[in-house]
């Protein structure tokens, strides 16, 4: 028994690291194209705000708040920390597992309440099967309309005076190509 008990946890522990998605790629800002869905932090421990990308040139960021059709420019030095819409995603499976462990819980507390003796432990499973039953489809549920965004992080480009001034123009010479 011990051996299984084992053998379940080294794969669970060696399985468990590739499957967690805490391995973000990070995206580069000039790379950023029309239309995109971001948010950026102007300043530490801000709140983020959320943009649409018009355009990422070498020198600022220009983007638009919202739906409108006004569009603003910043410098890249003004932004602390920005990252980019990957979509957003259900939380099904969460809300199945969560309605199932809820359910089972409730279902085995509601069937033993005020029993005593051989009847209780059969109200105990009756109410283990049907609270899990009904938990998980509630939870399934909630989870399957629960939506969440995911976020990105995005690499900010350096300030050209960073570089020198030698490697600024050549930046500078390569970029604008208007």
């Amino acid at each position: 028994m011990t051996k299984l008990l084992a053998l379940t946890t080294a794969l669970i522990l060696a399985v468990l690291p590739v499957r967690l998605p805490a391995q973000t790629v990070k995206i580069s800002a000039l790379a950023l194209a029309t239309g995109t869905r971001a948010r950026i932090e102007v300043a530490p421990d801000s709140r983020f705000t959320l943009i649409t990308i018009a355009s990422a040139r070498p020198d600022c960021l220009r983007y638009s708040l919202g739906g409108s059709s006004d569009t603003r420019s910043l410098d890249w030095q003004q932004i602390t920390k920005m990252e980019v819409s990957a979509g957003q995603h259900r939380h099904a499976g969460l809300g199945l597992g969560l309605g199932f462990l809820t359910g089972t819980v409730a279902g085995i507390a509601i069937g033993a309440a005020g029993r005593h003796g051989e009847d209780r432990a059969l109200k105990e499973l009756s109410g283990a099967i049907g609270g899990a039953f009904i938990g998980t489809i509630i939870g399934g549920t909630a989870g399957f309309f629960w939506r969440t965004e995911r976020w990105t992080p995005v690499y900010l480009p350096q300030a050209a005076s960073t570089h020198g001034p030698a490697r600024a123009a050549l930046d500078s010479s390569r970029f604008h190509q208007d």
